[in-house]
């Protein structure tokens, strides 16, 4: 080969590796700000540098206070993840419950709602709300005592029956619609439900079965699920309207840590397998 030859090649060489490097640039960028500034223009960040997320860390095993009070869960790690994996840092908005998390986003007080939010618990664009790309399914228990002389659904449907519910959830709209005669009290945590359960406050309770399955095989082993919905939602992400490109990037990265196994390690971690 004539050194000319060899000259013309290194050089095509090298503008193919510099046109490689640029595409792959711009993919990561896509994904991953390069600078604080970067992500401010293209998120609209309520503080910048920091993805501030509303939670309420009232669903075990999703998020929630361990008994030391630091937080917890299969959320709140697989967002610690994709924050790293933007380049930001993690805020959270502490205590703010699911019926609260459209006021946070529509006045600006946090970029995003994560607290085992099912896609029926919140708004719609109309109210503000966007919804990011659903990642779990999940079903619907009805929690009684193992002693409890009602066992049927049915017997539940009784206006001498009070069952525990989130306040506002997807769980307190399943009640009223299947048990329309049973009375509701709304409580703040699952904890709250669980303990009145055993304590004979209420008669049931009803949670998602992620938060149902955690809880009942440890503290509250007293108790028994009497009644299970299969698929009867899906947990989601939120965020405010105009946030289309926070939502999208966040969906990404989760579709790729999906990819990577990194979901069914995570999933293994706090629910014992890998979920169906």
């Amino acid at each position: 080969m004539s050194t000319r030859t060899s000259q013309r090649t290194f050089r095509n060489l090298i503008v193919i590796g510099v046109a490689v490097a640029l595409m792959c640039g711009a993919a990561i960028a896509g994904c991953k700000p390069r600078s604080m500034r970067e992500a401010q223009t293209v998120y609209g960040l309520v503080n910048p540098g920091t993805l501030t997320v509303a939670c309420d860390f009232a669903s075990p095993p999703m998020n929630f206070y361990d008994n030391s009070g630091a937080p917890r869960g299969f959320e709140y790690e697989l967002l610690q993840t994709v924050a790293d994996r933007l380049g930001l840092k993690v805020k959270y908005i502490e205590d703010t419950s699911v019926k609260d998390i459209p006021a946070a986003l529509n006045e600006h007080k946090a970029d995003m709602g994560a607290s085992a939010i099912v896609v029926s618990d919140v708004g719609t664009v109309s109210d503000g709300v966007i919804i990011g790309r659903p990642y779990m399914a999940v079903g619907r228990d009805l929690i009684i005592a193992r002693d409890a002389e009602r066992t049927d659904l049915d017997d539940y449907n009784d206006p001498s029956v009070t069952i525990a519910v989130d306040a506002e959830s997807a769980s307190e709209n399943w009640v009223r619609n299947r048990l329309p005669k049973a009375q509701i009290a709304q409580v703040k945590t699952a904890d709250e439900g669980l303990v009145g359960v055993t304590e004979g406050t209420y008669s049931a309770a009803v949670y998602d079965d992620v938060t149902a399955s955690y809880l009942l095989s440890g503290t509250y082993s007293n108790l028994m699920v009497a009644n299970h919905v299969h698929n009867a939602g899906q947990y989601c992400f939120v965020y405010p309207e105009g946030s289309a490109t926070l939502r999208d990037d966040i969906d990404q990265v989760m579709q790729d840590l999906e990819s990577e196994g990194y979901i069914d390690s995570l999933e293994t971690k706090w629910f014992g397998s890998v979920l169906d």
